[in-house]
């Protein structure tokens, strides 16, 4: 379960990308990126990686939503071009090696391996996460919107 946590946070915001009639190919790409960034960042703290990572996301995600919205260009078009820009920015800033996440991170990989009592960390999280967003496509006018529109 842990090992798929990962996949499964990307699978719930995908879930509600696909009820809203989007698609985005650019996610593997820009978790590739952001991890890439939290690994480099980890020297200065968790805190820090921890922001950084979601920061270069955030970014590239707010890029693809002004190209299709602003710009009126296919999402297939832009989340695609992304992909590629995303996964190539993070072999090129890792030379195409592994980063070593130091040990001044302990937070940062506590979120990774850690446990809450016999639970990992990870799954927690993931719980959390479905928690969440089901209530809010079920129970905010945000998810009412979602379906409606679909």
């Amino acid at each position: 379960m842990r090992q798929n946590s990962m996949l499964a946070i990307v699978a719930l915001g995908m879930t509600v990308v696909i009820l809203s009639g989007g698609i985005d190919l650019s996610v593997g790409a820009l978790v590739a990126l952001g991890g890439v960034v939290a690994a480099m960042l980890a020297g200065q703290g968790s805190f820090v990686a921890i922001i950084g990572g979601i920061a270069s996301t955030t970014l590239l995600g707010v890029v693809n939503g002004l190209l299709v919205s602003r710009a009126r260009l296919q999402p297939f078009v832009v989340t695609l071009f992304t992909a590629s820009a995303a996964r190539g920015l993070a072999l090129s800033i890792t030379e195409e090696r592994s980063i070593a996440v130091p040990s001044a991170a302990s937070g940062l990989v506590w979120l990774g391996r850690g446990f809450i009592g016999s639970i990992p960390v990870p799954v927690l999280i993931v719980a959390l996460l479905y928690f969440a967003t089901w209530f809010m496509l079920h129970r905010s006018r945000l998810g009412l919107h979602t379906f409606r529109y679909r």
